[in-house]
């Protein structure tokens, strides 16, 4: 049973850039109780837009002028919302300029359960709430034991539930989410990684005539902007950083058991001339593609014999092996197996790992460079053990 936050998207071709949402499927047994610990709750979805759709960017990285950089995105939105830079855009396209900015309210003294999701293509986002601290209770979809922090760090795909006590002396403060450009190939010029929100805090009824007026008027009077300050000595620079996961302590503590099988994985990013340049991802020397006319269940099943049926060379030159096409890696495990795996980021940037429909103990880590580029080495032993 999986309890929790979840990203849904289309999987045709590159559409989960533009088609995509945010779903919860709640426990009647959770730790964390509506009422109790938190008086509401609030979906928080962080994307980052492109202005072109998905094959339209898709198309260009798999081409010679990406030189294998991926897109870097156009603008960052919080919900579907936020306020772009009009002077980066074409002629052709329509901005207007004075938006006002997306506003949370808050009631004064209540908690506030913020479910938050990081949907983006392709960008890291570090999430925080001036004057606030965020308690987390939940790590893609694990309960955990409340940890206090000033900012999160969300790798596309993650997802964080945090409660939020409404307790400034401030009327209105920014939500802040920043995209980790450092993590980009290149910017864009006059390219803005920070956007905000606006939380409103019950405001005084001074301030709430002022408010008023503002709707009423909002032709003419400036809209509101928060007084707030950034957590500046707390949030760190502009990197590919995570949280640390020894913070992190799960609800139902449960003892590692001993491996049955170990498996390496190396995932690294390379191109080849052949290939027009074209981009092409690899995980320990095979980068995926259809077996066209074998597809794997039906190989699995013993239906149908890949290596009588997929052309070769492959991508990476490789040939057919006796049951599997050259461009599947395909690893059978005994059902009920506890499975070690060593992750080596072989690539020269960050990556998000995960197993779709599992989760795993983090047990040690090794990493010459905060971006955790490079191999695992058995000798070393990681303050971030688990």
């Amino acid at each position: 049973r999986k309890s929790g936050k979840f990203r849904w998207h289309s999987h045709s071709t590159l559409q989960r850039i533009d088609v995509f949402g945010g779903l919860i499927v709640y426990d009647p047994e959770e730790s964390y109780i509506l009422g109790r610990d938190y008086d509401e709750e609030i979906f928080i979805v962080l994307h980052d837009h492109y202005h072109d759709v998905g094959d339209t960017n898709f198309n260009w990285y798999l081409s010679k002028l990406s030189t294998g950089f991926e897109p870097v995105p156009d603008i960052g939105l919080i919900n579907g919302q936020g306020i772009a830079n009009c002077s980066r855009f074409p002629k052709w396209y329509t901005c207007t300029s004075g938006a006002s900015r997306l506003t949370f309210r808050f009631k004064r003294g209540q908690r506030y359960r913020l479910r938050i999701l990081n949907s983006s293509a392709f960008s890291e986002m570090t999430f925080s709430i001036d004057d606030h601290i965020l308690t987390v209770i939940e790590v893609d979809s694990t309960e955990v034991e409340g940890s206090s922090t000033y900012f999160l760090s969300i790798s596309p795909g993650q997802r964080y539930s945090v409660i939020v006590e409404a307790d400034s002396n401030l009327d209105s403060v920014y939500m802040r989410t920043q995209i980790q450009s450092s993590c980009f190939k290149y910017r864009p010029y006059g390219y803005k990684s920070d956007f905000s929100t606006v939380v409103d805090l019950s405001p005084s009824p001074t301030a709430r005539i002022k408010q008023a007026a503002r709707s009423l008027f909002n032709s003419w009077m400036p809209p509101v902007r928060p007084r707030s300050s950034r957590w500046n000595d707390i949030l760190p620079p502009d990197e590919c950083i995570d949280l640390d996961v020894s913070s992190l302590k799960p609800k139902l503590a449960l003892d590692v058991p001993e491996p049955d099988v170990r498996y390496t994985i190396s995932p690294k990013n390379m191109q080849f001339d052949r290939m027009h340049l074209a981009p092409f991802g690899f995980i320990n020397r095979t980068s995926f593609l259809p077996a066209i006319g074998a597809p794997n269940l039906q190989v699995a099943l013993g239906f149908v014999n890949a290596s009588d049926t997929v052309p070769v060379p492959t991508i990476s030159g490789r040939q057919n092996t006796a049951f599997w096409g050259g461009d599947q890696l395909v690893t059978e495990i005994p059902l009920g197996s506890v499975v070690e795996l060593i992750v080596n980021n072989d690539d020269e940037g960050a990556h998000p790992f995960h197993l779709h429909g599992h989760d795993f103990w983090v047990l040690r880590v090794y990493a010459e460079t905060k971006t955790g580029v490079g191999n695992w080495q058995a000798g070393y032993v990681s303050s971030s053990a688990s």
